[in-house]
């Protein structure tokens, strides 16, 4: 599928339509995410996975990022949405049949030193399916598959040094089915709020941290944010889900919405180009539903 302009955005009435209705399972084995993104919750489903509605009608993400629950979950009818446009350039041309083309970018362009810096610091897009190959490159030869940017906006992790890069999973045409019968979107999270208010839908959240170290881009997300991010959360329909760090001020922002916690260990930070301690950390699992 393609972006959409302001005009062909879909709403929650019209998605239904859009999305082509699929009788059987989209795969046989579970899918996992194609690209490496911080915070991903991968290994995390087990801890919150009992708390996902049995029954809903469209699967909605607003902070899509790595989309491990996403993949995991593979939804027959999904709204997926992010403000980091190179992210969803990568997922809009998976969806358009342009694996092929990403995977011989790929082939052409080697996980070394002299490449990476060529591509991170010269090469200029021409296009969305450019973005999405610089971009895809990126997330699997850079540091920790770390999305960090500089004042003027430029990409700045440094290589990653790894002895092979794995990009197989290109081949596999059930990613290209997924995303090609879910509506992309480049939106921020107030606007899938408002565009799909419905009752019916299940809206899974994995926002940014509150931490003065979380990573999100060139996208700022301060507590100004996290706070309107609860004004939607409880004034909404949608059966809301989220997990997010543990701290003082979210405790309070969603007080009477905590449901469980689970600890988790961070086994790395980048700050200052420096690697830090192990973070010993803990989740909260908050719902706006009655289980």
């Amino acid at each position: 599928m393609s972006n959409m302009s302001n005009s062909e955005l879909p709403t929650s009435e019209t998605v239904n339509a859009k999305v082509a209705t699929i009788s059987t399972p989209l795969r046989i084995k579970k899918l996992t995410p194609l690209i490496k993104w911080s915070g991903g919750k991968g290994d995390e489903i087990k801890d919150f996975e009992k708390y996902i509605p049995s029954n809903y009608d469209t699967y909605i993400e607003p902070f899509m990022g790595g989309g491990a629950l996403f993949f995991n979950l593979a939804p027959k009818k999904a709204v997926i949405s992010d403000v980091h446009k190179e992210l969803i350039d990568f997922y809009t041309n998976i969806g358009n049949g342009n694996s092929k083309e990403i995977y011989k970018f790929m082939e052409q362009n080697p996980n070394n030193s002299e490449t990476y810096y060529k591509i991170r610091d010269t090469m200029v897009p021409v296009d969305d399916l450019d973005r999405a190959k610089i971009f895809y490159y990126q997330r699997k030869t850079c540091f920790r598959g770390m999305l960090r940017y500089n004042r003027q906006g430029k990409f700045n992790i440094p290589f990653g040094r790894y002895k092979t890069c794995n990009y197989s999973e290109l081949h596999n045409k059930e990613y290209e089915t997924l995303l090609s019968t879910t509506t992309i979107l480049n939106k921020s999270f107030e606007y899938m709020f408002a565009n799909y208010n419905d009752e019916k839908n299940f809206m899974f959240l994995d926002p940014p941290y509150d931490s003065e170290f979380t990573d999100y881009g060139y996208c700022k997300f301060d507590k100004t944010e996290q706070e309107k991010l609860a004004k939607c959360f409880k004034e909404t329909k949608i059966k809301c889900l989220m997990v997010i760090g543990k701290t003082p001020f979210i405790e309070e922002l969603y007080k009477g919405y905590i449901i469980s916690q689970y600890d988790k260990k961070y086994r790395f930070k980048l700050y200052g180009g420096r690697i830090g301690d192990e973070i010993n950390t803990k989740h909260l699992v908050i719902a706006n539903y009655k289980l």
